[in-house]
């Protein structure tokens, strides 16, 4: 009996490094859509290619990326604040949004207040290779400083 226990003891170990391991491997070489890199820098940088391929996988109200004008926004944190409703934006999300922004979908034009929103959440250009992590922190922190709720503009 006493080896059974020493047996079932060891395996469950090994397993218990095995999966580790292999959980180590696969997070170390991607986070989500996100694959990272260190480009041989000392500490961990997550880089991040902006290619059209990459801003598809944005495609969702809770990862919401869009092209404008060969720009890349990532307007998640903005969705719920939006004057006219997450539902106008989201169907955009990890596409081309140019016409639907400069024409309102056909209803007008934005106000400068909007383009001037926009770019808090400004992450790069379209095929510019940026580090998430710093741009990350720069949306959040300037989300929070710049945004102003304006109630009854039409935005």
């Amino acid at each position: 009996m006493k080896r059974k226990y020493i047996t079932w003891t060891l395996v469950s170990f090994w397993l218990f490094v095995v999966i580790i391991f292999i959980l180590s491997l696969i997070f170390t070489g991607s986070v989500g859509n996100i694959s990272t890199s260190n480009n041989g820098n000392s500490g961990t940088l997550m880089s991040v290619k902006l290619t059209a391929e990459e801003i598809i996988k944005h495609n969702v109200s809770s990862d919401c990326w869009l092209i404008i004008n060969n720009k890349v926004y990532d307007v998640t944190s903005f969705l719920l604040s939006h004057p006219g409703g997450e539902g106008l934006i989201t169907p955009f999300c990890g596409k081309e949004a140019t016409r639907a922004f400069d024409t309102r979908e056909g209803t007008g034009s934005h106000s400068g207040n909007a383009a001037s929103l926009l770019t808090n959440y400004y992450i790069g250009n379209l095929n510019q290779t940026i580090n998430l992590q710093s741009i990350k922190k720069q949306i959040k922190q300037s989300a929070k400083d710049q945004f102003v709720s304006r109630k009854g503009e039409d935005d």
